[in-house]
């Protein structure tokens, strides 16, 4: 039986629409009109954890309160060198290999008892009131069942005696475990003492297919430390009675596995690429200090590429002295470093001092464009000049896609674009330690930005006449970060 209901003073009945909604508006009288309160479903009631809702929040002002998300670190896990820069290894007859996007921890598959491999991270990420900080990865394992007598963990994690070769818990850490019985948890860790866990996450053979990739995430607020797996929350711990999540108030990214025993099967830890942020920041540290920390200085090679320094500058040896040609690279290759110029060549013709290459992307080589925002040349006469007398005229050539500067611009190839630097003069018949006036430079505002592939490098051109004889020394300074 139907039921209508109606205003008793008028005509006026609620509606229904066709698929059984009540039409409802609210009063437009702001005087008569309730208020209703907007709110967030951080997570549903799955997996045994208990869904968390929480309300929009303003200030005094009326303003919503929002937060700012800061990128602290972000890595992939290209070519086939573990990138030395960031990541600290350690094991124990387990083996560490890097190839095909995948970081592998016992690489070798071995069941021996004592077997482990860690691998953590140099850079530290503070705990800071009122933020989370987040550490999202990708990971695989090798077994549909965990092996007996086998560790695996990842996630955040400080080892303060130093991570040795794996066969040691952390110090302290917030990250998932699969503890040797095959349980899989999120452990909270403070010196030296599991402080917190959420318990058996279900079972690792239903949420860690083998073979397959899992996105995990952990998140670390004041209070709750948080798990995922693949989006949905899977643990949460509170804060309790410790006194903090760590001793250490600062954790790296951990990837840990370690045969406690004689191990059922090979279990393997396979990491692709992981990030850390923090959100509810106000002023967030600039992009190229993060990029910077996480290895993509510029004074050093990235992920895929030649690791160590990038600039023409050998451990106690000289370089050896050339004369430059516009073509080549003849004083050496480098961004930035040490310099010997025979100063023979012809005036008013264009000589490379130095020249690097920006590594092309490949399928083991991440594409980063390198982001020059200083530059500086200090000269001085190394061998006495004979002769010459004249003025030293620099600029910068970027962009070129071939290391001569008489490339041209066409359909597939970039002429070097140039900004002029400065100029010093040369005093005829220079004696050997009289040192040049500097060259300086700085791009802070508007970056010199070189793309994969792509040549920079510092040009130099005489005006007056050249020497017959004599050397000057270079040291330049490039001053960037790669991204």
């Amino acid at each position: 039986m139907a039921i209508e209901i109606k205003d008793g003073s008028s005509a006026n009945k609620l509606a229904v629409s066709a698929s059984g909604e009540a039409s409802v508006n609210l009063p437009a009288d702001s005087d008569t009109a309730g208020f209703a309160i907007g709110a967030a479903e951080s997570h549903p009631t799955e997996n045994g954890v208990t869904r968390e809702v929480y309300p929009f929040e303003t200030n005094d002002d009326y303003a919503l309160r929002t937060t700012q998300d800061e990128a602290l670190g972000w890595v992939v896990m290209a070519g086939a060198a573990v990138n030395t820069t960031i990541h600290r290894q350690g094991s124990a007859t387990a083996t560490i290999t890097q190839t095909g996007g995948w970081l592998t921890l016992n690489a070798g598959n071995s069941t021996a008892s004592g077997a482990a491999a860690v691998v953590t991270g140099y850079q530290q990420y503070e705990l800071i009131p009122t933020s989370n900080l987040y550490w999202h990865g990708i990971i695989v394992t090798a077994q549909a069942a965990h092996p007996s007598n086998c560790v695996a963990e990842w996630g955040l994690a400080t080892h303060n005696a130093g991570a040795g070769t794996g066969t040691t818990e952390p110090t302290d850490g917030v990250y998932f475990r699969v503890n040797a019985s095959g349980v899989l948890e999120g452990i909270v860790r403070a010196n030296g003492v599991d402080v917190g866990t959420t318990g058996p996450i279900i079972s690792y053979a239903t949420l860690l297919s083998p073979a397959l990739s899992h996105e995990c995430v952990v998140s670390v607020s004041d209070s709750i430390a948080r798990f995922w797996i693949d989006r949905v929350c899977v643990g949460r711990i509170a804060l309790g009675a410790a006194p903090s999540w760590t001793f250490s108030g600062t954790l790296a990214h951990h990837f840990r596995l370690h045969n406690t025993g004689v191990a059922g099967s090979a279990q393997q830890l396979k990491i692709a690429r992981y990030s850390i942020k923090r959100d509810n920041v106000g002023s967030p540290k600039p992009f190229s200090h993060a990029a910077s920390a996480t290895g993509q200085n510029a004074s050093q090679g990235q992920t895929g590429e030649t690791l160590g320094s990038t600039a023409n500058y050998a451990n106690s040896a000289n370089p050896t002295a050339a004369v430059p040609t516009n073509t080549t690279a003849a004083l050496g290759t480098g961004l930035g470093g040490q310099f010997w110029e025979t100063d023979t060549l012809a005036v008013t013709t264009d000589g490379v001092i130095c020249s690097y290459q920006v590594p092309a992307a490949t399928s083991a080589i991440p594409g980063k464009s390198l982001y020059i925002t200083r530059l500086k040349i200090k000269s001085y006469v190394q061998t006495a000049l004979t002769g010459g007398g004249y003025v030293g005229q620099w600029s910068l050539a970027y962009g070129h896609t071939a290391v001569s500067l008489a490339t041209t611009e066409a359909a597939t190839t970039k002429a070097p674009r140039r900004v002029p630097l400065g100029a010093h003069s040369v005093a005829s018949g220079a004696a050997a330690l009289v040192e040049l006036s500097e060259i300086s430079w700085g791009f802070e505002d508007a970056p010199v930005c070189v793309h994969p592939g792509e040549f920079v490098a510092v040009v130099k051109k005489k005006i007056g006449t050249a020497p017959s004889a004599g050397v000057i020394a270079h040291v330049i300074t490039m001053s960037g970060y790669r991204a």
